[in-house]
């Protein structure tokens, strides 16, 4: 589905300014080789002994206890018949680091599924780069599939500059990962930083496009919903509720089950 650019409302903590998006330019970022994708990686999973790990980069849209990551655990759990397990970042700065504790999603008779959700409020996708060996702890040829959930708290200027330096290393680093971008979800209508987010996610699609990596298009899949006020907490204006975390899980389900990788 096509990137929609009507506008609606996106929660960027410190943008409160209005923006006028500057045309998208014909060329974002040079290509980058040996492209993994989501059809790629899925049949891993089919091999019952092998485990899966999954990683999830991004910001506070990742971190919620209803969020979309738990449900997608709970569905590659159930539907692999194999414990998953999620593996959540304390994000303080005296702790940066993963927490003790895991969350048990699903039980198993299979491999287990590990998603090292390094998810951090108000971060941009140059937040990694410093602690990537500890946000992924496990051997690159063992990592199957990374989320690069970022946008949010980006403006379209760094959105391509940080994000692609992010994309480019994960592509180098994990080299047998399916790298994904996620254009997440628009903010409720009036927001100061709405316009802005509109054209990030359209920098961003244009960038994964042009490069060749599967995108998942949550964006869309919120506007064509007839309310989005009903998707998203009452308390601010970015983050969805159950509802919408539950559209949104249900959008990145959707990619990965779907023949080419992109929804």
């Amino acid at each position: 589905m096509a990137l929609s650019l009507t506008p609606g409302r996106l929660d960027a903590a410190d943008a409160r300014v209005s923006y006028t998006p500057k045309p998208i330019p014909a060329e974002t970022a040079k290509p980058i080789p040996d492209r993994i994708g989501i059809a790629d990686v899925m049949p891993r999973l089919e091999d019952e002994d092998r485990p899966f790990n999954v990683v999830v980069l991004g910001d506070s849209t990742g971190v919620s206890e209803n969020g979309w990551h738990v449900n997608l655990a709970v569905w590659m759990g159930e539907t692999y018949d194999r414990p998953a397990i999620i593996h959540p970042w304390d994000g303080r700065p005296s702790v940066d680091a993963y927490q003790d504790t895991t969350w048990g999603m699903t039980q198993g008779v299979n491999a287990p599924i590990d998603m090292w959700n390094a998810s951090v409020g108000s971060t941009k996708s140059d937040h990694p780069m410093t602690r990537l060996d500890r946000m992924i702890p496990v051997d690159g040829q063992d990592v199957d599939l990374i989320f690069v959930n970022y946008g949010h708290n980006h403006t379209t200027g760094n959105i391509l500059t940080e994000g692609s330096a992010l994309v480019k290393t994960l592509v180098e680093r994990y080299p047998d990962a399916a790298v994904v971008l996620m254009l997440q979800n628009p903010e409720r209508a009036g927001s100061p930083h709405a316009s802005m987010q509109m054209a990030i996610n359209s920098y961003w699609q244009r960038y994964a496009e042009g490069q060749g990596f599967d995108h998942i298009d949550v964006w869309s899949a919120f506007k064509a919903e007839p309310d989005l006020d009903a998707l998203l907490d009452p308390v601010g204006d970015l983050h969805p509720n159950k509802a919408g975390y539950k559209l949104w899980s249900d959008t990145v389900i959707d990619a990965l089950t779907s023949s080419n990788g992109a929804s």
